[in-house]
């Protein structure tokens, strides 16, 4: 007998996770629906399912026979994922187990970290199931909620690598930039606070939690500022009058009057942050890159035409202040400053007000400060010259600034930071006996991304801006 395998909210929720032609274990299958689903509307290959107990796996053996599917479902009596290897499946399934059991399960199989697929559906103590993969190399690349029969189920789909820092708070939500947009996210929320509220008494934990979560929505109900205005808080700190000529900058993408939630940060308007921006939700991207300078068309055939118009496709504007914000108070240059350890005194290019001179607190080797530079910008590696002088007074110009060697020099710096420097310049610096360092691009104004997110924050406290994660430095070094 052939029989057709229907499952339920909840279970379809975590099938549909799974990304189709996948190798899946499922642990802890019960009596093999998943399974069964999966193989039937051909999206796996094949599938190991165990169980610990072997009541289960016999129904999960019958069900598994009546269905014709035991030529691609291999069932496995033992626990969680014991006595299985990476070569038994690329997508792993835990769904239905308290988040307890799962963190066992995940201690007793770190090769999980490398590469595999995690799909998670824990009934309770999601909060520490959380904590725990925040804490040993997994992060939660999404999480969506289902309603089944009256209970909301989160689903977090995770892999091994870098989390993000979770407040508190979003230990028991999730990552609020992930979950937030959920249409039961509010449901879930309130529910939540209502168990906390009766814990809070008692336990402290749940009491501080219960105030962040009030918080948190309360910023949720707040009046959102728009594109606009957004755009006039960030013209009063790097006035667009700063600009180059050449430049092009203010509100290249997008409706001034739309409301804006949620804002994305980052130093360029790359593919990958436009993918992050959509994954998450972002109304709004603000860089420090145009987006364009001579955009003459907005189609697929270009590169800068193609990421236009997926941000216009997905309702994503784009704010970009570049060479304003490198000459601004506290924009670029001040930035870098300060990373590199000194303290402005003076302007680089009085013409342009792009580049800063300063100070070190005390002098040191050049060879002690190239390591400093590194791992402050998080360089993937510095070109320099050493001049053979210690380090005291220097001059830095995020980005392309190795046209300015001679004001250093003439400003009396012993070291200039900056980037992209040309073979003729590192020549000239040489000549005039001075260190030089090129950190990158990159490097030497990212600094700026954490700063344009502070001060939007403290210009829009109820709005929630992030700085982007996908995008790096582009450059290695073999």
């Amino acid at each position: 007998m052939n029989m057709t395998m229907h499952l339920s909210p909840r279970l379809e929720a975590v099938a549909q996770a799974v990304p189709p032609g996948a190798c899946v274990i499922d642990v802890g299958t019960d009596h093999a629906r998943l399974p069964v689903w999966l193989v039937q509307m051909r999206r796996v290959r094949r599938v190991v399912a165990t169980d610990l107990r072997p009541g289960p796996l016999e129904g999960a053996a019958a069900l598994v026979a009546q269905t014709n599917t035991d030529d691609r479902i291999d069932l496995r009596l033992t626990d969680g994922l014991s006595g299985l290897e990476p070569e038994d499946g690329d997508t792993v399934v835990i769904a239905g187990m308290g988040g307890e059991t799962m963190v066992s399960i995940l201690s007793d199989a770190p090769w999980t970290k490398q590469g595999t697929l995690l799909i998670l559906e824990p009934q309770t103590k999601q909060a520490e199931l959380r904590s725990y993969l925040t804490k040993n190399g997994y992060v939660v690349m999404s999480e969506r909620l289902v309603k089944d029969a009256g209970r909301i189920y989160p689903i977090l789909t995770v892999r091994g690598g870098d989390s993000p820092a979770y407040s508190q708070a979003e230990l028991y939500t999730g990552l609020y930039a992930q979950i937030g947009n959920d249409p039961l996210f509010d449901e879930y929320l309130s529910r939540l606070m209502a168990r906390l509220a009766q814990a809070a008494p008692y336990d402290g934990t749940a009491a501080d939690v219960l105030m962040e979560l009030q918080e948190m929505m309360k910023r949720r109900y707040m009046s959102m500022a728009t594109v606009q205005e957004i755009f006039t808080a960030l013209a009063q700190k790097a006035p667009v009058e700063g600009k180059l000529d050449f430049d092009n900058v203010g509100l290249l993408v997008g409706r001034g009057s739309r409301e804006v939630h949620r804002v994305l940060t980052a130093l360029d308007i790359v593919d990958e942050v436009i993918d992050e921006a959509v994954a998450m939700g972002a109304d709004l991207i603000v860089s420090h890159h145009p987006l364009f300078f001579d955009l003459k068309a907005v189609t697929d055939a270009t590169w800068t035409g193609s990421r236009a118009l997926t941000l216009a496709e997905n309702r994503i504007a784009a704010i970009c202040m570049h060479t304003n914000l490198d000459a601004a108070e506290g924009g670029v240059n001040d930035a870098l400053m300060a990373a590199l350890g000194g303290y402005v005194t003076g302007q680089l290019d009085q013409a342009s007000s792009i580049g800063r001179i300063g100070m070190l607190a005390g002098e040191m080797p050049f060879s002690q400060f190239l390591p400093q530079v590194k791992s402050a910008l998080a360089s993937n590696g510095l070109r320099y010259h050493d001049a053979g002088r210690p380090v005291k007074k220097l001059a830095v110009c995020g980005g392309s600034g190795g046209g300015e060697i001679a004001l250093a020099y003439q400003a009396g710096c012993d070291t200039y930071v900056t980037a992209d420097v040309k073979y003729d310049q590192f020549l000239e610096a040489k000549y005039l006996g001075i260190n030089l360092i090129d950190a990158d691009h990159f490097c030497t104004e990212n600094v700026v991304v954490p700063v344009l997110t502070g001060w939007l924050k403290e210009a829009f406290p109820g709005l929630e801006v992030h700085i982007a994660q996908s995008h790096g430095q582009t450059a290695q070094f073999y």
